[in-house]
């Protein structure tokens, strides 16, 4: 019983949540809003001299956020899509995926 409500509340909040969060930062199109940022993080932030955010040899709070939004769209079209048009931030996730255990 104490898992079906969590799961289910947990949906409904979630769910709520979601409309907010959107209007809040204005985005109309998800995936449009992750390419973006993903353009400038993958433009501004990302370095060649270092396999992590800025040229670091390890990676910081920065890495681990957006290996998180990565990680949680693995397996749909939209990552299959960043990773294939995208070599630098390939290249970036593959290292961060090796550094975690």
């Amino acid at each position: 019983l104490q898992a079906f409500l969590i799961k289910n509340i947990g949906a409904l909040g979630m769910s709520m949540a979601h409309g907010s969060i959107k209007k809040k930062y204005n985005i109309s199109d998800e995936r449009t809003a992750l390419f973006e940022k993903l353009d400038i993080w993958e433009n501004q932030i990302l370095e060649e001299s270092g396999p992590f955010r800025a040229g670091n040899q390890f990676p910081d709070l920065a890495d681990l956020t957006v290996f998180g939004v990565l990680t949680s769209v693995h397996g749909l079209s939209a990552h299959n899509e960043i990773m294939s048009s995208r070599p630098k931030l390939a290249k970036w996730y593959n290292n961060m995926n090796s550094y975690l255990p």
